[in-house]
């Protein structure tokens, strides 16, 4: 059973809410998106990598938009107890 993938279409939405499709954070977010959702023969920790990636991506772009914006306010807070949680696992 082959699981269906909308993480580009995601990662597009979440990324226009707070203005940073266009950045560079952003864009290397969408094209790891389009990658992981594409799927193929990658071995399973080629795919975590890139996951692993593409949560990095979007912390750097979320981390550039305006501070004074709710979700972007909400989407930090989010990523900070994200990079808390991973150093204890």
């Amino acid at each position: 059973m082959r699981v269906r993938s909308y993480l580009e279409k995601f990662t597009r939405a979440e990324l226009a809410k707070v203005r940073r499709v266009d950045t560079s954070g952003g864009q290397a977010a969408l094209v790891l998106a389009a990658r992981i959702d594409q799927g193929g023969a990658e071995t399973g920790s080629a795919l975590a990598a890139m996951i692993k990636e593409h949560a990095a991506a979007m912390d750097r772009a979320l981390a550039e938009a305006d501070p004074e914006d709710p979700v972007a306010k909400r989407q930090d807070e989010v990523a900070k107890r994200r990079e808390r949680h991973a150093g204890t696992a």
